[in-house]
């Protein structure tokens, strides 16, 4: 059998290298791109803007046939030592032995026979090349070794370490006496000039056997010219070709378009055989000293040596899958790109620019099949080749590239609504509640944005099946037993109706590995009862199978929704886009990266062509969900109107992404690079709602509970408009109210940039390393900016600003809105080459820019969205009376939006009457609620007076740990600056007329020169407040200049707690009883008299469960707890509530106590 680094390429290629014109063919495009061919299909010239790139050697299409090329070098002398101890060196415990061996008479054996531990390696170090590929590893095996390991290490010409890490190795399994075959990649750094590998036994006994090593270079291809033809066609050239030689025929047609040239072609073979074939295209281009662009931010300087792309990992082609489906090189005067359309379904492909070869290219990784039933022995491709604005590199190239397939990006639903992922954030319009995972309800939903009403919910590529299995030393069944166990389950099945894949599909639908194994997603294992997804009182393997989600395969999903989606359109008062169904892996439970599919029956129905395994050449589906999307959702949700939601992770999901409306990621998978992840989310979907799942870490995982991770994910999300995680944080904390604050201003402001969209190219750059995204433009008022501070220490940022190129003119006078915190506050903008933006560590801002007529309309399109907010939010209670208000509110926002001068402040009095008839006319069980939707509005609306008059109300958007029974100060500020005003009143909105009463607002000195107003300000927080994030609104009205105006400046006072509370130890032992420490601590200086009660989850009890306590001002108690828990309370999480209640209410509280339960050892 070839060895897999050996399958890596004889490239057979068209010649179309440079040579002069003889008749021949001119390709042009408007965008100043010119490719000239000779008759023979030569290159002659490729010139952008009139000049020509500078062309070398040959280049064009280009074919690999993997299953035919010679085999790799192994670097390593004698690597299964037949030849003795030659080029080894054995230590004391280390010895050759001709009784066990893995191929040939010898292996390598390591013992350490104890009883002492000890150390004990065995390693080559072979000579090795600068940024090269290698493939490295052993054959190992095990008796009795407690810790093992295998190892490579880079080192330069001294013999220094030089890898970016100090040894990069594999996962050895646990078992012992069979051969483990280990074998991992390694691309060597530029100072790199040796290899070591080893293996070892560390600190620990045993025996290890060691035999076959290798380090072998993986090679990418050696090519072997032929020739084609071409003849004109309609706007552009074909090109014909056959290869009889190789079993193979290419044909090719490169049209001209408005933006790019667009190449279509077909590979197909001729001899019946399963093939695995790389399809490249290549231009000859010496680009030393150009730019290669990583991502939207990243570049790198082009120069010999390492072959520049940006990949990440997989399963098929050559083991690596370029992220972006476009490319782009920058030189001085020029920007190049290549690029795949999104349409054709999911390829693996390359994207790359080799300075050694001399050449920018793209490469499909296709196989080929006689059974694939669609594309039986042939595979289509399509790609495009088109000039970009260098000066703005990658970002120029996607911009064209939004521009030349919008149908990859459409946007269909028609408001920003992010929420209710798997019913999980569920908007209850009978309280305006939003119910977290079924058990906890927050009030006020509108605080954490909009969602969508929940229909279904798909696993997307993996069928579970909890197994009862009682083996102590538990080994997951085999295949022949899983099948069995399968075929029961579809058996009892027969005469249910389920809307989980019933267990009959299911055997449809399963993923084969390429030795016709069961395919299964990482998280399959073995489950203590009540331990993660096994909810029974039986241990057992919990099967996660993948499975192919092809309609053709199954038709079981594809029928479930349609009906889910008819059943839903006989719905009264439904409206357009306001459902969803969902679906967790929607991008296909990276299945590129972890687990293709061979199983050929699945190859008979699928739309698109196949790829082929990177170890072994097979024919196989990348994609397990793609012809679901493209065949079943996609259709359904657009006849319906419904949209598609769910879960997508990994940068293989580049191809499902057109399909989904709403997609959101669990995790950081690459945190080693701040900020790459949020670009490259942004990226995939252009303008579309994306949101987090959770708040992550900084190692990438789930960090709900830490309020540093939630507090740094609204920063990000901020950055590039990507809404925040609410059921996580509330799961992993019990208690989202201490965020309240942050999702009632970022969510709004995610909102806002979403809506004015995203924009790649932003025609502003920032020092100290701050990224500047745009939002919006200039022409329609909605220009913003967003930057990102990823640096560990505040920055103060230079701001270099194109405003030609944003259409701004010079005499425009600018002002700039920080949309955080969401008071009306308007900052002039001088326009000078060091505008200066300040920004925290870790930091994020956005502010909108523009004129000060356009910051009006810009709060008026903000309050029309608001009152459409309400419209939808309180749909179920409005009557003629409230909908006639909401009509009026609405018109005269809109009339608003194109209002100058004295009719705009006229329009901005207007809505603010308007928001006190809705108020009056809106009959509502959740009044609370719908204030907070009006305070947001009037804020809004009050943006026409602070720009036109040029007033500001100033105080600072949260007063934070408020004490309870007293008023909390506020520090606040009228400015009138030079606008001459008069009969200045102030008051205190409140959604409670007794918190308002009881508030004040008034001037604390006379006006110096009527310029500032120092107020003296007091919030009332009852003793027992109805919330422990109470919003109030400072109102300032009078005349300014003789005209009437309102300003409304919305401050949020964050009650304190008024004690601390503490349970220790955090980890517990169920089906015992554990000794815990309760702990209150009181903040208030007075004494209290209180009673502590707890409720605790199904089969735990704790004693005792209440009591009453008196405790002194300022002092902590303690209370000695016993939690006895059921041997079946599930592992992990126990959430116990407690319960504090007194005759003074300002100690009434409540909260959650996590507990981290496991099993008892055995």
């Amino acid at each position: 059998m070839l060895s897999r680094a050996a399958a890596l390429g004889v490239f057979v290629t068209l010649l179309l290298s440079v040579a002069s014109l003889a008749g021949g063919h001119r390709l042009e495009i408007a965008a100043g791109l010119r490719l000239e061919l000779s008759d023979e299909g030569r290159v002659a010239q490729i010139l952008i803007g009139g000049s020509a790139l500078p062309l070398r050697g040959t280049g064009g299409l280009a074919i690999a046939d993997f299953k035919h090329q010679p085999a790799a070098v192994n670097l390593v002398p004698n690597a299964g030592f037949e030849d003795g101890a030659t080029g080894w060196r054995l230590a004391q415990g280390q010895s050759l032995d001709s009784s066990v061996a893995h191929f040939g008479q010898t292996s390598a054996r390591l013992e350490v026979a104890g009883p002492e531990t000890a150390s004990s390696n065995l390693e080559v170090v072979v000579p090795a090349k600068p940024n090269t590929r290698y493939r490295v590893g052993m054959w190992l095996r095990r008796q009795g070794v407690g810790v093992c390991g295998a190892y490579a290490s880079e080192r330069d010409e001294n013999g220094r370490l030089s890898g970016k890490q100090s040894q990069v190795g594999a996962v050895i399994p646990k078992q012992d006496g069979v051969w483990l075959p280990l074998a991992w990649e390694i691309v060597t750094e530029p100072a790199t000039r040796r290899l070591s590998l080893r293996a070892d036994i560390y600190r620990s006994t045993g025996t290890l056997w060691l035999d076959d090593y290798f380090i072998e270079e993986v090679s990418e291809g050696v090519y072997e010219p032929v020739a084609g033809k071409t003849q004109p066609v309609a706007d552009g050239v074909a090109l014909q070709t056959a290869l009889p030689e190789r079993g193979l025929e290419v044909d090719a047609v490169v049209r001209r378009g408005k933006d790019c040239l667009r190449i279509d072609g077909e590979v197909r073979d001729t001899t019946g055989e399963d093939r695995a074939l790389g399809v490249r295209f290549a231009l000859p281009l010496d680009l030393a000293g150009w730019t290669w662009h990583r991502d939207a931010e990243e570049r790198e300087s082009i120069q010999a040596g390492p072959v520049y792309r940006h990949t990440y990992k997989c399963r098929t082609g050559i083991g690596v899958c370029s992220v972006y489906p476009w490319s782009a090189v920058t030189g001085p005067d020029a920007g190049l790109s290549l690029a795949l359309p999104l349409a054709q379904g999911p390829r693996v492909f390359l994207l790359q620019h080799d300075q050694n070869r001399q050449e920018t290219s793209l490469t499909f990784f296709l196989g080929l099949a006689k059974d694939a039933g669609r594309h039986p022995g042939r595979a289509p491709f399509s790609f495009v080749l088109y000039a970009h604005d260098p000066a703005w590199g990658m970002r120029s190239a996607m911009e064209t590239y939004y521009r030349l397939f919008p149908e990859s990006f459409v946007k269909r639903p028609t408001f920003e609504g992010y929420l209710n992922y798997a019913n999980m954030e569920r908007f209850d319009p009978a309280n305006h509640a939003l119910v977290v995972n079924s058990r906890d309800a927050l009030d006020d939903a509108s605080d954490f944005g909009e969602g969508y009403k929940f229909l279904w919910h798909l696993h997307g590529c993996y069928d579970f099946r909890q197994v009862a299995y009682d083996d102590p030393n538990p080994k997951r069944p085999d295949d022949e037993i899983v099948f069995g166990l399968l075929r029961e389950m579809a058996t009892a099945e027969a005469s249910r109706r389920r809307d989980y894949t019933p267990t009959a599909e299911t055997l449809k639908k399963i993923v084969f590995g390429p030795r016709g194994e069961i395919s299964y997603i990482g998280d399959t294992r073995y489950w203590r009862a009540h331990e993660g997804y096994n909810h029974t009182d039986q241990p057992g393997w919990g099967l996660n199978f993948r499975v192919n989600e092809d309609p053709d395969v199954s038709p079981f999903l594809a029928k479930v929704a349609r009906r889910k989606a008819e059943e839903y359109a006989r719905t009264e008062g439904r409206r357009d886009w306001d459902a969803t169904f969902t679906a967790d892996a929607i991008e296909g439970y990276f299945a590129n990266m972890g687990g293709p599919d061979y199983r050929r029956e699945h190859f008979r129905t699928t739309r698109v062509p196949l790829a082929f395994g990177y170890e072994n050449l097979q024919p196989c589906l990348p994609n397990t969900i793609w012809d679901f999307h493209h065949a079943a959702w996609w259709p359904i949700t657009e006849q319906y109107k419904i949209a598609t939601y769910g879960n997508a992770n990994g940068y293989e999901q580049f191809f499902t992404m057109p399909f989904v409306d709403v997609p959101m990621t669990e995790g950081n998978w690459d945190p080693k690079h701040q900020g790459r992840l949020d670009r490259f989310m942004r990226a995939v979907n252009y303008r579309k709602i994306w949101r987090y799942w959770h708040a992550w870490n900084k190692s990438g995982g789930y960090g709900d509970r830490d309020p540093a991770n939630v507090q740094a994910h609204f920063r990000g999300g901020l950055a590039c408009a990507i809404y925040p995680a609410v059921a996580c944080v509330q799961s992993a904390t019990g208690d989202l109210e201490p965020h309240r604050a942050w999702y009632r201003q970022y969510v709004p402001a995610i909102e806002e940039l979403s809506t004015a969209g995203w924009e790649p190219v932003p025609y502003a750059k920032a020092s100290e390393g701050v990224v500047v995204e745009r939002f919006g433009d200039f022409a329609r008022g909605e220009l913003h900016f967003t930057f990102r501070n990823y640096a560990d220490r505040p920055v103060d940022a230079v701001l270099g600003v194109d405003w030609k190129s944003l259409g701004v003119g010079e005499a425009d006078e600018l002002v700039a809105i920080d949309i955080v915190p969401r008071t009306p506050q308007c900052v002039p903008v001088v326009r000078r080459d060091d505008v200066h933006v300040v920004l925290e560590a870790d930091g994020a801002r956005a502010l909108w820019i523009g004129t000060r007529v356009q910051a009006a309309h810009h709060g008026f399109r903000l309050a029309a969205a608001t009152l459409e907010k309400i419209r939808r939010l309180f749909a179920s209670e409005l009557d003629s009376a409230s909908t006639a208000a909401l009509d009026t509110a609405g018109q005269v926002a809109q009339v608003g939006v194109s209002a100058k001068g004295r009719a705009a402040l006229d329009q901005a009095e207007s809505l603010q009457q308007a928001a006190d008839r809705l108020a009056k006319d809106l009959k509502t069980r959740s009044p609370v609620d719908l204030q907070k939707l009006l305070f947001r509005l009037r804020a809004e609306v009050s943006l026409a007076p602070v720009a036109l008059l040029e007033l500001e109300l100033q105080a600072p958007r949260i007063v934070g740990d408020a004490r309870k029974g007293q008023a909390a100060a506020v520090a606040a500020r009228f400015v009138s600056g030079t606008t001459k005003t008069a009969d200045i009143e102030f008051r205190v909105a409140s959604p409670w007329p007794e918190i308002a009463e009881r508030s004040r607002v008034r001037p604390a000195a006379t006006p110096r020169g009527g310029q500032s107003t120092i107020l003296e300000a007091g919030l009332w927080v009852p003793a027992d407040p109805p919330r422990r994030l109470m919003p109030c609104l400072l109102e300032a009205r009078g005349t300014a200049d003789g005209l009437p105006f309102t300003i409304a400046t919305p401050v949020d006072v964050q009650v304190g707690p008024p004690l601390d509370i503490k349970l220790m130890p955090e980890r517990v032992v169920r089906g015992q009883a554990s000794q815990l420490k309760f702990s209150i601590t009181n903040r208030l200086a007075e004494e209290g008299q209180l009673a502590v009660a707890f409720v605790l989850p199904a089969k735990a009890t704790l004693e005792p469960a209440t009591w009453e306590v008196s405790i002194a001002g300022q002092t902590t108690i303690e209370r000695e707890l016993t939690l006895t828990l059921d041997q079946n309370v599930p592992i992990g999480d126990l959430r116990i509530t407690y319960r504090i209640s007194s005759h003074d209410p300002r100690f009434n509280t409540q909260g959650p106590i996590f507990l981290s339960v496991d099993a008892a050892k055995e």
